[in-house]
């Protein structure tokens, strides 16, 4: 709520700010509630996939490395590493994973919210607050995410970060050097996906704010990814993931996978898709398609 008020048009008079901020609090408290009171109903589902980075994690923070069994040549059976990292210091800490994991959902979702308040405030107003946040809190597997275990809800807030940043560009306004390049790394490490997702919006902040500190951060972000993918596929013996070679296998559940998922998400889709046809909006279209592609 604080980055609503932060985001008020400093040219109202400041007796009138709070009539106007008045609204965009209740409602930003609304939401938030709403989404507390969704990932405690969803609080028991933990998702049978995540035991298997829990195991990794376990066994990492054993000392045995990201390995599924302490004999015998190891094997990838996750694409989640910063996830089994981030698993493995809750084992050490002796906090049970999927407890672990589910509080970090949390906090990522809240933050995740926070940003949509802000950015939704932001740009639309009321309107677009309600819309943004809005769409976050009453979509059903939010909750799902949050609780089940998985690394989806830190991918998303993430991946969200990165679009926010890559808006802010388009606005003009200067980035911090590091972030785009450390968030692509990161993604990249949560999912490979993320990589792709994340990269055009980096590429167009080396485009549009150039300067030797970009280009120090990004070199250097280009040498992390690239001694972890050396590294992997040096560990594991594979160059892709041996999850991307079993689901490659069986093409049909991955298309029945797809196509349901795209009909739950067409109506969002067909609004990203929109924003393609209106030249005040096609910048905005083009960096959102890119990064959902």
């Amino acid at each position: 709520m604080t980055a609503v008020h932060a985001d008020i048009d400093s040219t109202v008079p400041e007796a009138d700010r709070p009539k106007r901020t008045l609204p965009a609090l209740l409602a930003s408290l609304g939401l938030l509630v709403v989404f507390l009171a969704g990932a405690w109903a969803a609080w028991f589902f933990t998702i049978d996939d995540a035991f298997i980075s829990f195991r990794y994690s376990a066994n990492l923070a054993a000392g045995h490395g990201p390995v599924w069994n302490l004999q015998g040549p190891p094997v990838e059976g996750f694409t989640n590493f910063a996830w089994v990292v981030w698993g493995a210091l809750g084992s050490v800490l002796g906090v049970a994973l999927p407890l672990f994991t589910k509080l970090t959902s949390l906090v990522l979702g809240l933050l995740t919210l926070a940003m949509l308040l802000r950015e939704g405030h932001r740009r639309g107003g009321m309107l677009g607050l309600l819309v943004g946040a809005g769409a976050y809190v009453v979509f059903l597997p939010t909750y799902f995410h949050i609780t089940g275990g998985l690394e989806t809800a830190a991918f998303a807030a993430v991946l969200l970060r990165v679009v926010v940043l890559g808006l802010r560009v388009l606005d003009g306004t200067q980035l911090r050097a590091w972030e785009p390049p450390v968030l692509l790394v990161l993604l990249g490490m949560i999912r490979p996906e993320g990589a792709l997702a994340a990269l055009p919006v980096v590429l167009w902040w080396l485009v549009r704010q150039r300067g030797r500190a970009q280009w120090l951060w990004t070199g250097a972000a280009a040498l992390v990814g690239a001694g972890y993918f050396v590294w992997r596929w040096q560990f594991y013996g594979q160059l892709l993931p041996n999850t991307f070679y079993v689901k490659f296998g069986n093409l049909s559940l991955g298309w029945i996978w797809t196509k349901h998922t795209t009909l739950v998400l067409l109506p969002l889709l067909l609004l990203t898709l929109s924003l393609l046809f209106r030249r005040a909006t096609r910048a905005v279209g083009v960096l959102l398609v890119d990064c959902r592609g």
